[in-house]
């Protein structure tokens, strides 16, 4: 179900009733790690994949690398319609 004219219910970030969600993570060296999630509303055709990478500065600090990709049905084909890139630090304390 999608909600074209009015306000997304709280609690329900997605514009579908129902998503699949999956992800896989893997630890490429000691200080990298690998991790790539995609959310899929099957009845609205709508996806997004988000891949990252972790690096570990320091025992606390970390850089993290962010993609965000958005594809949907749109003009009868499934293609991209927006791409984001997004660095975050964090510091563990």
């Amino acid at each position: 179900t999608t909600y074209p004219n009015r306000l997304l219910p709280f609690g329900n970030l997605m514009p579908t009733r129902w998503n699949l969600i999956g992800g896989c993570t893997k630890e490429i060296e000691t200080l990298f790690t690998g991790r790539i999630s995609i959310v899929y509303a099957p009845f609205a055709n709508l996806m997004i994949t988000i891949p990252s990478l972790t690096y570990g500065i320091a025992t606390n600090v970390d850089v993290d690398f962010f993609a965000q990709s958005y594809l949907a049905q749109t003009e009868g084909k499934f293609k991209a319609i927006s791409h984001s890139i997004f660095i975050r630090g964090k510091w563990s304390f």
